[in-house]
């Protein structure tokens, strides 16, 4: 009897091994893509003005968002696919904090945005996508 459930259990790993979840090919096209949106990520974080420091920190987030999706994280929208995958994420707090201030940015009127703060959320984005190997 124990032979046969251990059986069961190694063919039901077999299985499960099979039909896991591949990471996704992402092209060099799309990375061409992704590095291209991230140089002008940073000339806008090179600019002295705050407003082009929150679109910097807004531009990272949909950048971050495209990435995921390329190598086939699934949600709707970047807080969704960044509760479904925490563990590729690597600092889950400092990844949310950027995610939230880009929300701040996009739903508040008196956001004070100084550049260490853009500067930071930027470089926790551009990390995830490293950590991605899109860039």
């Amino acid at each position: 009897m124990i032979y046969l459930l251990v059986g069961i259990l190694i063919a039901a790993l077999a299985i499960l091994w099979l039909f896991r979840a591949k990471p996704a090919k992402v092209s060099e096209k799309d990375k061409a893509k992704i590095r291209a949106a991230w140089d002008q990520i940073n000339n806008l974080l090179d600019s002295t003005d705050d407003h082009a420091w929150a679109k910097a920190v807004m531009d990272a987030d949909k950048v971050l968002d495209l990435a995921m999706a390329m190598v086939g994280v699934q949600g709707q929208g970047l807080g969704e696919k960044l509760k479904r995958n925490e563990k590729m994420l690597g600092d889950v707090n400092r990844v949310w904090n950027a995610h939230k201030l880009r929300n701040r940015l996009a739903h508040d009127v008196d956001v004070n945005l100084t550049k260490p703060a853009a500067v930071e959320a930027v470089r926790t984005f551009e990390t995830v996508i490293r950590r991605i190997g899109l860039m």
